[in-house]
């Protein structure tokens, strides 16, 4: 009953959280990007990105690759969208 904002968009907010987040290194790459819509968002939410590392290991060519488990939560701590991305980064 009433508005909601479409899933896209709370995933958009999710891609852009992660490109901030690999902002630092000019060479990473995001190379995986899944995520579920659990909950709707009304006009007048609040929307925090978070993130977490769940996983590393190096590829064959020397690049680490990053898991990060990351999910958009509304003022009331409900996770709306979950995600997980993989991001390569350039060798040190």
């Amino acid at each position: 009953d009433g508005v909601i904002a479409h899933g896209m968009l709370s995933m958009a907010f999710l891609g852009q959280f992660i490109e901030q987040q690999i902002a630092a290194y000019p060479d990473a790459l995001l190379t995986r990007f899944k995520v579920r819509f659990a909950n709707m968002v009304r006009p007048g939410d609040v929307l925090t990105c978070r993130g977490l590392v769940t996983g590393r290991s190096r590829e064959p060519d020397g690049r680490e690759q990053v898991t990060i488990e990351c999910w958009a939560e509304n003022q009331r701590g409900e996770r709306v969208t979950s995600g997980e991305a993989v991001v390569s980064l350039p060798s040190a």
